[in-house]
């Protein structure tokens, strides 16, 4: 499974000189503007969360939002559904740097697919906006938002590896200079009984030019690329159904 975004955005920052220490938020609305500015319950969760709690995957940020509920089936490499305040998974829009980030082959063009892909190594922020957002983000967003904002650029370079039970594996490697920024993860399981086995490697490009105090032009770039592995059931009944019957003659 491929997914690749490429896109353009414009940020306001008509705000930036009144409320410097405040929270910027871009899911609200479709213009960046102070949290205190925008009347619907927004969560977020900053890069400080993820340095201290290190999640493996994005989602794994998301279970302590209240009213946000994670199912991940069967490990890494089984399906993963978000809700938000009781909505249907399929009603959670999904946005990365303000783009709909969506699964085209999906029957109902949702992110389901998606979610249980995307690594939070290279990720700077998440917005959560929960309630129904459908008159500014679209039918998809009955339930709630969730826009993930990408690492931006800085002046450093990073090389990280990490390792876990079920021999898992992630190395990563972070670029930054001035306003560009690059990322790259890649991360591998065997999984729980070595037959749900995981490949993922996450890529992230970021360009962020501001040609006056109170505009921006970005360029996102995002590559995920998977393979997984997946047995539904190991149960014996499946196996007593595959097996070859013998005819009792007096039957």
């Amino acid at each position: 499974k491929r997914v690749i975004l490429l896109g353009l955005f414009l940020s306001n920052l008509a705000y930036a000189n009144e409320l410097p220490l405040e929270e910027y938020i871009d899911v609200g609305s479709k213009t960046t503007k102070p949290q205190s500015h925008i009347g619907k319950s927004v969560s977020v969760i900053d890069h400080t969360i993820f340095e201290e709690y290190k999640p493996l995957m994005l989602t794994d940020s998301l279970h302590n939002i209240p009213g946000v509920y994670v199912k991940r089936i069967n490990g890494l490499s089984g399906l993963t559904n978000v809700r938000i305040r009781g909505a249907r998974s399929i009603d959670t829009k999904l946005l990365y740097n303000g783009i709909p980030l969506q699964d085209p082959s999906d029957p109902q063009a949702s992110a389901n697919p998606i979610w249980g892909d995307l690594n939070a190594i290279t990720v700077e922020k998440i917005e959560v906006l929960s309630g129904a957002s459908s008159t500014t983000w679209g039918s998809e967003a009955i339930g709630g938002v969730i826009n993930i904002i990408p690492k931006k650029g800085d002046n450093y370079v990073k090389v990280q590896g990490e390792f876990g039970s079920n021999e898992t594996f992630r190395e990563t490697i972070e670029w930054a200079h001035g306003p560009l920024y690059f990322g790259v993860s890649r991360l591998d399981s065997e999984g729980f009984d070595h037959h749900d086995d995981y490949h993922n490697t996450t890529g992230n490009l970021s360009y962020l030019f501001s040609p006056s105090d109170k505009l921006s032009v970005g360029l996102s770039g995002f590559y995920s690329e998977t393979e997984a592995r997946e047995v539904i059931t190991k149960s014996p009944l499946v196996a007593i159904s595959l097996e070859e019957t013998t005819p009792v003659p007096w039957l």
